[in-house]
């Protein structure tokens, strides 16, 4: 390669030599010509792949090479073999620095099912080439885009996500997020996720909020769980023989309701709530292991006129009860795995 270019080879000769040897094709590889260092006089890009190399899901293996012309020579200034092939993304100048730019890379690592891809952004730092990202950005199956958000000179990462493609992963939802370049590096400033269509995912959102203090919003997202006949159920979907999941969220809403409740110091609303839940599932029924969970905590405050008193009794219910934390556990690796000391956070002063 440096060879090629020391004889005085063009970029577009070159680009048209690894097409032929299949180094390049229709989807991987290229040869560009842009100026990473800003001094003015272009580098030569190169990305190539290996035809007979080993495949790493859908990447294969293959080099991202950037040379520079000095005193007529081709000197190489970067060197990244994977694997896989590292993927260039975008180069331009990224950041606004008026002269010059930057390169963006993809790095993928692909598993059975699913490749998480890394992007990374390089810039030329007067010796060699380094990360400009203040954190790393890896997610699975993404999109990756800059764009023009503020109007400033600096372009933004748009990231958004795509799903784990697995079952067992379960339910999934798209993530958002936008990073910004804070003069040294790009930093995440915005993050969010795609609105629940699964049960189990207002459940999460609902726990969030209580988490925060937002106790009125979440036990509006509760009687959400509870109530709305639009929200997807994972486990009647992947036809689990007896699906529970819907009578075990809704349980455990109830239950949550309960604690909300109590936290609001609406001991009339919480035992009405109470009251329901153990109409609704008796001994026997499918949640009833929220009914239970409930009854240890409701019966604990009752005596004891303490909020951190009763979630510690009902943690050590849920930590005796494995049923409990299974019901919320059910819905696969890509969301969140519940602890014991997750259904009754409020323990302290």
């Amino acid at each position: 390669m440096s060879g090629f270019l020391n004889a005085g080879g063009s970029a577009d000769a070159l680009r048209t030599i690894l097409t032929n040897a299949s180094s390049i094709g229709a989807q991987f590889g290229g040869v560009w010509p842009f100026d990473l260092t800003g001094d003015g006089d272009p580098e030569t890009i190169v990305s190539i792949y290996d035809p007979l190399g080993q495949v790493y899901g859908p990447v294969p293996t293959g080099l991202l090479l950037v040379y520079r012309c000095a005193d007529q020579l081709a000197l190489l200034l970067y060197h990244d073999a994977g694997p896989p092939m590292p993927q260039v993304a975008r180069m331009a100048d990224l950041v606004g620095a008026g002269r010059g730019g930057e390169i963006a890379v993809v790095h993928s690592d692909c598993g059975a099912h699913t490749c998480f891809d890394t992007l990374d952004v390089l810039g030329w730092d007067g010796a060699g080439f380094v990360s400009l990202m203040g954190d790393r950005l890896q997610m699975p199956h993404p999109t990756y885009a800059f764009v023009d958000l503020d109007g400033d000179p600096a372009l933004e990462i748009q990231a958004v996500s795509g799903q784990i493609a697995s079952a067992g992963a379960g339910p999934q939802r798209t993530a958002t997020e936008t990073w910004d370049w804070n003069g040294s590096q790009y930093v995440k400033v915005a993050e969010s996720i795609s609105p629940p269509e699964y049960r189990i995912h207002v459940v999460h959102d609902a726990d969030d909020l209580l988490l925060r203090g937002d106790v009125a919003d979440a036990i509006e997202l509760y009687n959400r769980v509870i109530g709305d006949e639009m929200l997807r159920d994972w486990l009647l979907e992947i036809g689990v023989e007896r699906p529970n999941d819907r009578a075990n969220l809704t349980a455990y809403a109830w239950y949550r309701i309960v604690m909300a409740k109590v936290r609001l110091g609406d001991v009339a609303s919480a035992q009405a709530a109470f009251d329901r839940l153990s109409a609704d599932f008796p001994a026997g029924a499918p949640g009833h292991e929220y009914q239970e969970l409930a009854q240890i905590f409701w019966s604990k405050y009752q005596e004891s006129n303490s909020l951190s008193v009763a979630c510690l009794a009902a943690n050590a219910h849920a930590n005796n009860e494995t049923d409990v934390l299974d019901g919320l556990n059910a819905f696969g690796y890509a969301n969140r795995q519940y602890v014991a000391q997750d259904m009754c956070p409020f323990v302290g002063p």
